[in-house]
């Protein structure tokens, strides 16, 4: 009867460190929204669906406005953990990193500048950046994402 509790104890033991080992994780699904004082320059929008407890689904648009109207773009299934998804399009530019970073109010993000980097890095236009952006959250309504 002893080894029985013991078990029991082991296994709880490893069960509690084992979910214990990832920070809870916010909902992130929803719209969140960036607009510069002027209407008319550098906004972004971004909807958000949580697919599952480690991933989501997202969709990026971002423009610099008045001269250039340079365009930034994205819409990818990242991996989530920690408030914390990354997108790395590979396939477009290896130097391509940037980290988006969850709290309850909105998502700031975080691009990762490499040695030599040019203006369409990401696949985005020469001017469009989607770094120190801090966009706030206007909905949690599950947006459609095509």
């Amino acid at each position: 009867m002893n080894i029985h509790r013991q078990l029991i104890f082991l296994f709880l033991l490893l069960l509690f460190t084992s979910c214990s080992s990832k920070k809870n994780t916010l909902n992130p699904t929803g719209t969140y929204h960036y607009n510069f004082e002027n209407q008319n320059e550098y906004n972004a929008i971004l909807l958000v669906k949580q697919e599952d407890r480690d991933s989501i689904n997202v969709s990026f648009d971002l423009s610099t406005g008045a001269p250039y109207y340079h365009v930034g773009q994205f819409q990818a299934i990242l991996p989530y953990e920690n408030n914390k998804a990354v997108y790395g399009p590979l396939e477009i530019d290896s130097t391509c990193r940037i980290e988006l970073n969850f709290d309850s109010l909105g998502v700031s993000f975080r691009q990762i500048f490499q040695e030599n980097m040019t203006g369409y890095n990401c696949g985005f236009g020469a001017t469009a950046y989607a770094d120190s952006l801090y966009m706030n959250k206007v909905s949690s309504e599950i947006p459609a994402i095509e």
